[in-house]
C-alpha cells in the first residue's frame, strides 16, 4: 500500500505541473485583450445559465465516499491486535480467533484480526513493558488498567504519542469514525472522558450512553435470611449481627468471604469502607482530592475489620488470591455472604447449585451505611467509559482501516455483534431487549455462562454498550438495582497526568502502596495495634502523600476545565 500511495502522489504532482504550464500560456494569450472576456465573465457570474445551475446542483448532490460502508476493504487485509486474554475468557477460549463475533466481523468488513495474547497469568504491567521493549508493535493495542501505572500501560497517552508509540486519533476520528464521533460530539461529559487535557483522542473504550450500573456488590444467602428470620442488612451493625448469627446458628466457618484478594476487592468496590465516607484510594469531595488512608475515619473502619477478623466472621486468608477456595465456601454452606460480581459470584453459583441444592437462593443487598438511612457515596466504579482502550500504534501501516474497523463497533449493527453475537444464533430480541439463547446461557459442563459467553461475544472491549443482555435471572436484575442505591459521587473521574506528574506520582505511590498494603493487613490481623494509626498517618506524610494529592488535584482541575 505504501508503494501504491507514492505512485499516486507522483502522478498527481505531474498532472498538476502540466495544468500550471497550460494555465501560464492561457494567461499570456488573455493578456493581449481580455476586456470582452471580463465582461462576459461578469455577466455569466451575475446571470448563470440553466446549464450552469444544473451543473452546480449536481455538484451539491454529490456526496463523499461513505466511510461507514461495508466491507471496509476490497481486498482481504490482516491487522495485528495485541490483547490481554482475561482469566475469565481463557476458561472458554485460548484466543479471540475462536470468538464468534470476531469471526463474523471478518466476513462483514473484509479485515482479519490476527490476535497476539501475552502469556496467561503474566502481570499486565510486565506484558506492556515487554511489548514496548521488543520494538515490534502491532497495528492495535488494547490497554488494561490505568495509563501511566505499574499495573497498566506504562505511559500517559500524550507521552506515548510524543514518543512515537501510539498515534493521535483526532483527525482520523473526524474523517473516518462517524459513529464514534457522533456519540462524543453530542455528549460533553463523555467527550471529556475520552480525551486528554490536551484534547487528544487516543483510543476507543467501552462507552455507555448512560451510567453503567455496578456489576459487583454484596451478595447474601437469601434462603438463610428467610430461614433465620433476618431482615436484609442495611447498616454496619446489621452486618455484624447477621454474620454472627450465620456463624452461631448455621455453623458457617467463614460467614463473610472476600472473593479475589480482599484488599483489591475492597479497594475496587468501596464496600463497607464507603460506610465511613472514605475509601482506600484517591477520591474527591466537591472537587477536592483526598486520600483515604490519612482520613481519621479509616481508624474506625480498621477497628471494625479487626473485630470481624478476631471473631472469625471473615476468612483468615482474605489477603490471598483464593478464588477456588471461595467458590467452595460459597457453594457448600460455609459462607453466607460475600462480595462479588453478578456473573462469577452470583449467576455461576445459582447455575451450579440448581441441581445440587434447589433451596439455594441468593440476593443482592445494599452497600451498607454507618447510620441507618445515611447516603453511601462510594460504589464500584460505574463511569460511562469503562474497561480497556484500543489504541492504534505508530507502526501501523493501515491506521485508516484500523479506525474504520473500530468505528464499526459503535454502530447499531456493530455494537450488537460485539455485545450479543449474532441474532438467531446467540440471542433473540423480545420487547426490544436482547435475550441470550439457552445454548449460550446454559454453558457446557464445567464452563458456566460467565465464561462460556466469551466464545460468542465480548463482556469487555471497545464498543458502544447497548443494554445488558437478559439471561432470565430476575435475582440478578434485582441485585443490580439494589447496588445502584449507592451513588459514586465521590469517585474520581478519569483524569490524566502529564509525563512529569506521572513520573513523580508513580515514584511516591510505589512506596506508599507497598507500605499501606503491609500495614492494612497488620491492623486487621492484629499484628499492629490500632493505637499506632496516628503514627501510620505521620509516616505517610513523610513519604510525600500530600504531594501526590496535590498532583491529583491539579489533574482534576484540568479535567474539569476540558
Amino acid at each position: 500500500m505504501i508503494k501504491t500511495r507514492k505512485i499516486h502522489v507522483a502522478l498527481m504532482a505531474l498532472i498538476l505541473a502540466v495544468i500550471l504550464i497550460l494555465g501560464m500560456f492561457a494567461g499570456c494569450n488573455k493578456a493581449v485583450d481580455n476586456t470582452d472576456d471580463e465582461k462576459e465573465s461578469k455577466q455569466a457570474t451575475a446571470q448563470p445559465t440553466e446549464d450552469k445551475k444544473i451543473e452546480e446542483t449536481d455538484k451539491e448532490d454529490e456526496s463523499p465516499e461513505d466511510v461507514s460502508a461495508l466491507p471496509i476493504v476490497d481486498e482481504p487485509l490482516t491487522l495485528t491486535y495485541w490483547v490481554i486474554l482475561s482469566g475469565q475468557a481463557n476458561k472458554a477460549i485460548s484466543s479471540f480467533d475462536e470468538t464468534l463475533c470476531y469471526q463474523e466481523l471478518e466476513k462483514r468488513t473484509g479485515i482479519d484480526l490476527e490476535f497476539i495474547h501475552p502469556p496467561i497469568g503474566e502481570k499486565s504491567g510486565q506484558s506492556f513493558n515487554l511489548l514496548l521493549a521488543s520494538g515490534d508493535l502491532p497495528d492495535m493495542i488494547q490497554t488494561k488498567g490505568a495509563f501511566g501505572t505499574a499495573n497498566g500501560f506504562p505511559l500517559q497517552p500524550d507521552q506515548a504519542i510524543k514518543e512515537g508509540i501510539l498515534i493521535s486519533l483526532n483527525e482520523l476520528v473526524d474523517q473516518y469514525a462517524a459513529n464514534f464521533k457522533g456519540i462524543i460530539d453530542n455528549d460533553k461529559e463523555l467527550k471529556k472522558a475520552v480525551t486528554t487535557d490536551a484534547g487528544t483522542i487516543y483510543g476507543f473504550p467501552k462507552v455507555y450512553l448512560i451510567n453503567d450500573p455496578p456489576y459487583l456488590g454484596p451478595i447474601v444467602r437469601k434462603d438463610w435470611l428467610e430461614e433465620l428470620g433476618i431482615d436484609v442488612p442495611e447498616n454496619v451493625d446489621d452486618w455484624t449481627a447477621m454474620l454472627t448469627t450465620f456463624k452461631e446458628q448455621k455453623g458457617a466457618e467463614v460467614p463473610f468471604s472476600f472473593r479475589y484478594k480482599g484488599w483489591d476487592m475492597i479497594k475496587h468496590s468501596g464496600f463497607l469502607i464507603g460506610a465511613y465516607g472514605t475509601t482506600t484510594n484517591f477520591y474527591q469531595v466537591d472537587d477536592t482530592v483526598k486520600y483515604g488512608f490519612i482520613e481519621p475515619v479509616i481508624k474506625d473502619y480498621l477497628t471494625l475489620m479487626n473485630d470481624w477478623y478476631t471473631k472469625g466472621l471473615i476468612n483468615k486468608d482474605f489477603a490471598v488470591d483464593n478464588t477456588n477456595t471461595i467458590n467452595a465456601l460459597c457453594t457448600t454452606g460455609q459462607s453466607g455472604a460475600w462480595l462479588g460480581a453478578k456473573g462469577n459470584s452470583f449467576d455461576a453459583y445459582l447455575q451450579l447449585m440448581e441441581k445440587e441444592n434447589p433451596d439455594y437462593k441468593l440476593t443482592g443487598v445494599p452497600y451498607p451505611s454507618l447510620i441507618q438511612g445515611d447516603a453511601v457515596h462510594f460504589v464500584m466504579d460505574d463511569t460511562r467509559v469503562r474497561g480497556s482502550y484500543t489504541c492504534v500504534t505508530a507502526q501501523s501501516e493501515h491506521p485508516v482501516e484500523a479506525v474504520r474497523l473500530l468505528d464499526y463497533f459503535y454502530s447499531e449493527e456493530g455494537s450488537k455483534l460485539m455485545q450479543y453475537g449474532i441474532e438467531g444464533e446467540t440471542y433473540s430480541v423480545t420487547n426490544g431487549k436482547a435475550l441470550v439463547l439457552d445454548a449460550v446461557k446454559n454453558g457446557i459442563e464445567g464452563i458456566p455462562y460467565v465464561n462460556y459467553r466469551w466464545k460468542f461475544f465480548l463482556n469487555n472491549g471497545p464498543y458502544l454498550f447497548q443494554s445488558e443482555p437478559v439471561i432470565d435471572r430476575a435475582e440478578i436484575t434485582e441485585a443490580v438495582g439494589i447496588w445502584t442505591q449507592a451513588k459514586p459521587d465521590y469517585n474520581m473521574p478519569k483524569i490524566t497526568l502529564t509525563a512529569e506528574e506521572s513520573s513523580i506520582e508513580s515514584e511516591i505511590m510505589s512506596e506508599i502502596n507497598t507500605y499501606v498494603s503491609e500495614m492494612y493487613l497488620k491492623f486487621i490481623m492484629g499484628l499492629e495495634p490500632i493505637d499506632n494509626f496516628d503514627s501510620f498517618v505521620e509516616q505517610l506524610k513523610s513519604m510525600n502523600i500530600d504531594e501526590a494529592i496535590a498532583i491529583r488535584q491539579t489533574a482534576l482541575d484540568r479535567y474539569n476545565k476540558r
